[in-house]
């Protein structure tokens, strides 16, 4: 089954005005500095170089323009880091390292939401990328984890399924979904599914929570980001 979902978004400072339509033509112009996360350290940034390949289908030279340009400034063991307390997505458009920057919606809805100035812009059709994660349930997995799947683990919450076991068990806690599944993802090596969760934990859930969780992620995995 599908679990969550996200999609490339492009966050862009408040100097440029760009609309889904003008997406490809405003990160063509060469004084746009264009931001992204690190390909084959970050899903993100392999999301990016996806949404050049389609750019280049609609525009032939796009992919080698957009290659050449795209600034790679998270997601690498060399990136910037944030300072405590801030999103490295917000921060960087803050202190002006990029114009716009390729990432999942779900960061760039988070850095609006710390720098309100900033603007979200959904790539249009034909340029759109995203992923799909899935959760697997065992077969033979007690009823509480098989119940997962219809979205009724054991009451209401933010997702449709607000407790799972995490395990057969009995005397094991429960635990809120998404962060117990972050780690556990990570864990796994499961690495983007772990970030998708994290930020949608991050967005639409408990910031608090989400932090918390973050730090113990950096600790378990080397950085964070």
């Amino acid at each position: 089954m599908v679990f969550t979902r996200n999609q490339l978004c492009l966050l862009t400072s408040d100097k440029l005005h760009v609309v889904p339509a003008t997406v490809l033509g405003t990160l063509l112009r060469p004084e746009v500095r264009l931001g992204t996360s690190t390909p084959g350290a970050d899903p993100a940034g392999d999301y990016a170089w996806a949404f050049f390949r389609l750019a280049e289908a609609q525009q032939p030279g796009a992919y080698a323009q957009l290659d050449a340009k795209a600034l790679k400034l998270s997601g690498g063991p060399a990136s910037p880091q944030p300072p405590a307390g801030r999103s490295a997505y917000a921060w960087l458009m803050d202190e002006g390292r990029a114009d716009a920057y390729l990432t999942y919606c779900t960061n760039a809805v988070a850095a609006r939401r710390e720098v309100p100035r900033l603007q979200v812009v959904q790539l249009p059709p034909g340029l759109a990328v995203g992923a799909d994660y899935g959760l697997t349930v065992r077969a033979d997995a007690p009823a509480a984890a098989a119940a997962v799947r219809q979205g009724r683990a054991g009451g209401a919450g933010p997702a449709g399924a607000a407790w799972i076991w995490v395990s057969a068990r009995p005397e094991r806690r429960r635990v809120r979904p998404r962060a117990d599944l972050a780690m556990l993802a990570l864990r796994r090596g499961a690495r983007a599914a772990a970030k998708a969760i994290m930020n949608i934990l991050l967005v639409e859930d408990d910031a608090a929570l989400a932090e918390a969780t973050a730090t113990a992620m950096r600790r378990a995995a080397g950085a964070w980001t």
